[in-house]
């Protein structure tokens, strides 16, 4: 691992663009000579080097139309004999907002705040790029780069990583967006969380692995009366899913009970059953469904804590060494009777180590061993399945009253965590895992 330090890059209006100005205790302790070579980016460049009394510690001065932002901190470490690297310059890409007023970028801006501010405090220079600001032909992205609460618009080179947070699998299918991340690859240029996980897959992707027993029967929906009430008569509780949504919306449960037949949509307001004696009558209330893309999942007899059910929400992501490793887990408890655990939808956050205890005692132990060990396992099965690499990954876990582990989701566009140390942690691992992605990536040459 090369050893980094942060400094500051300022602007100079004055001098040459071919000459760069450091301070005298910068210059000694790099060990700084003439005709240096920075690199940041897919860009590089070789500079006459003064060495100025005036120019504050820890500070190189560039003229202002050399292609770094400015005034920025950079971590700098060295590449080779007089050459270095600032950075690492990561952008986060999304996709053009389809609106006329607000930010050019669809997207979380919050979360994505979060991180450019985290990455500038620890060096690294990160931004939002969307695919009208990929320039082919000049070899440079223009972006968005928050500072003081307002966003910017910024060019820079090619950059060294780029973690995409594109927001739907709407937006995905785009033709400029297909085009952006094909030219992404071209460039050699890692690219992490290509696309969302597809929910219909899941059964798919672990069928033949040891953890295929801890995944719920997921079907894909044909909209017939009959394969509806095949599920119900197999399984007692189903759901019925979109297989495109996200944090719940459109989620249906469909329970078979000796009164007949109960209906429970997440989204209505009252979040009431609906009780209906003869299946056909169900049937009239769900045909609305019939051509929709959707699934139908195994329901599972969930524990409760606190009388409400709940699941656990894990999230690993690959660190500094590219390993992966568990960031943080959090308990999901759905609010009072609810069928999701959301929290926009009502759910409430609350430790697993408390939950666990409450709800298996003695047991407990042995369940959050399994947790963790059982997160640790996905991802290498997911990347096997895709063949390539992925940076974050969340779960969504379900424990059943018999302390049986299922795995209901997986999903690389994981919404921020509530809990801030998680929150930390994977700010801190996603910064630490775009530099080892630089550090290693050797392919990509550099414009001199």
């Amino acid at each position: 691992m090369n050893k980094y330090r942060i400094i500051n890059i300022r602007a100079s209006s004055a001098g040459s663009p071919n000459l760069i100005q450091v301070s005298n205790d910068l210059a000694l302790s790099l060990d700084l000579k003439n005709n240096l070579k920075l690199c940041f980016g897919s860009w590089s460049k070789r500079f006459k080097l003064a060495i100025n009394p005036r120019v504050s510690n820890n500070t190189i001065l560039v003229h202002r139309t050399v292609l770094i932002p400015k005034p920025c901190r950079y971590c700098i470490w060295q590449q080779a004999d007089n050459e270095f690297c600032l950075g690492p310059l990561i952008a986060i890409f999304s996709a053009d907002s389809v609106y006329k007023r607000g930010r050019p970028f669809a997207g979380r801006s919050k979360f994505f705040s979060q991180i450019i501010n985290y990455g500038q405090k620890n060096g690294a220079f990160v931004y939002v790029i969307t695919p009208s600001g990929i320039n082919p032909h000049t070899k440079t992205c223009t972006g968005h780069y928050i500072n003081n609460k307002k966003w910017y618009k910024i060019t820079t080179p090619l950059p060294d990583v780029i973690y995409n947070r594109v927001p739907s699998r709407v937006y995905e299918q785009r033709k400029k967006v297909r085009w952006a991340k094909s030219y992404i690859l071209t460039q050699n240029i890692p690219f992490f969380n290509r696309h969302f996980l597809n929910k219909g897959e899941i059964n798919k992707i672990f069928r033949k692995t040891h953890l295929a027993g801890m995944i719920p029967e997921t079907v894909k929906w044909s909209g017939s009366p009959e394969q509806l009430k095949n599920c119900l008569d197999k399984h007692h509780m189903i759901y019925l899913k979109p297989a495109h949504s996200f944090a719940g919306h459109g989620i249906l449960r469909i329970m078979q009970s000796q009164r007949g037949v109960v209906i429970q949509s997440r989204d209505e307001k009252k979040n009431s059953p609906h009780f209906f004696k003869r299946y056909r009558d169900a049937w009239k209330a769900l045909r609305r469904y019939r051509k929709r893309a959707m699934l139908l999942q195994q329901g599972i007899d969930l524990a409760k804590y606190n009388d409400s059910i709940f699941d656990v929400r894990v999230l690993v992501q690959r660190n500094g060494k590219g390993e992966w490793q568990l960031i943080g887990m959090g308990c999901r408890v759905a609010g009072t009777g609810r069928i999701t655990t959301h929290v926009p939808n009502g759910g409430s956050i609350a430790p697993v180590n408390q939950v666990l205890l409450t709800t298996f005692q003695q047991k407990a132990a042995v369940i959050s061993h399994n947790l963790k060990e059982m997160a640790m396992q996905v991802p290498a099965i997911i990347e096997n399945y895709y063949g390539y690499d992925f940076g974050i990954i969340s779960m969504d876990i379900g424990i059943d009253k018999q302390g049986r582990l299922w795995l209901f989701e997986a999903n690389a566009k994981p919404m921020e965590f509530d809990e801030v140390e998680t929150q930390q942690r994977s700010l801190q691992s996603l910064i630490e895992y775009s530099r080892y992605l630089t550090e290693s990536d050797n392919r990509r040459p550099k414009n001199v």
